[in-house]
C-alpha cells in the first residue's frame, strides 16, 4: 500500500468533515462554540501522522501545510472576506536571512510568484524580526489608487519597484502576519509565518477579533514546522 497517498486522501477527506462541523457550530450554534476547538485539535492530530508518511521527512509536506491553512482560515472567520489569501513562509535553512514559500496560496491554489523573501522586507519580514504579530490595512483616503498602495509597499516595506511591479498585487487593502514561535528553544525562534491579505477594508473590531482567534491558533502549526526532537 502507498501509505503517504492513503494518508493524503484520509486527510483530505477527513477536514471536509472537520471543517464542515466546526463551521456549523460556530454559525448555528453559538453557544456551544467553544466546542470549535475540536475539530481543529483532531485535524491537527491527523495532519501530524499523515506527515510521518511523507517520503522526504525533512522537507514539509506542502498537503498538510495548505490543508492546516484552511482550517486557520474558517475558525478565524477570514475565509469569508474577499479574495483573501493565505500563505504560509518558513526560513530557508541554508541563510538566516531569507524565507521560502512553504505552499501555494490558500484557498485559491496558486503558485507564489516570489520564491523568495529577504527578511527585512514586508509586514512578513517585520513579524519574523519581531516575533511579534503584525497588521496593517489601507484606508481608501490615504491610498486612493494602486498607485499609492505600490508606492508604499516601496517606502514602507522596502520592496523594490521590479519586485513591486512583477510580483505583488496592488488591489490588497488589509495585510496580517503571525509567526509561528518554537515551543521549547531557548532562545525562542521563529519556524515559520502565517501570511494573509484581503481586498476588503477591515475595520477595527474586525481585526481585533481576528487577530486574537489567529494568535491562539497559530501553534498549532509549531509541530508540523520543529525539527523532530526539539518540541514536548
Amino acid at each position: 500500500m502507498d501509505w503517504r497517498r492513503f494518508g493524503a486522501a484520509f486527510l483530505a477527506g477527513s477536514t471536509v468533515a472537520l471543517s464542515g462541523a466546526g463551521t456549523l457550530i460556530k454559525d448555528y450554534f453559538p453557544s456551544y462554540s467553544g466546542y470549535v476547538w475540536v475539530p481543529v485539535a483532531v485535524l491537527v492530530f491527523l495532519a501530524c501522522a499523515q506527515s510521518l508518511y511523507a517520503s522526504r521527512p525533512e522537507k514539509r509536506n506542502r498537503v498538510v501545510v495548505e490543508t492546516s491553512l484552511r482550517i486557520f482560515l474558517e475558525v478565524t472567520g477570514l475565509s469569508r472576506l474577499d479574495s483573501v489569501r493565505c500563505l504560509l513562509w518558513i526560513p530557508d535553512p541554508k541563510t538566516d536571512y531569507l524565507l521560502l514559500p512553504a505552499c501555494r496560496y490558500v484557498p485559491a491554489e496558486k503558485e507564489v510568484s516570489l520564491k523568495r523573501l529577504h527578511s527585512s522586507e514586508g509586514i512578513v519580514g517585520l513579524a519574523y524580526r519581531t516575533q511579534e504579530p503584525q497588521v496593517e490595512i489601507l484606508p481608501l483616503e490615504n491610498f486612493p489608487t494602486p498607485e499609492d498602495i505600490q508606492k508604499w509597499l516601496v517606502s514602507k516595506w522596502g520592496f523594490s519597484k521590479q519586485t513591486t511591479s512583477s510580483h505583488l498585487r496592488d488591489d490588497r487593502r488589509s495585510y496580517c502576519a503571525i509567526p509561528i514561535l518554537t515551543s521549547q528553544a531557548t532562545p525562542t525562534e521563529v519556524v515559520g509565518v502565517i501570511y494573509c491579505d484581503t481586498k476588503q477594508l477591515l475595520d477595527h473590531d474586525e481585526v481585533k477579533s481576528i487577530m486574537e482567534t489567529a494568535v491562539k491558533i497559530a501553534p498549532i502549526f509549531t509541530h508540523l514546522l520543529e525539527p523532530r526532537g526539539t518540541s514536548k
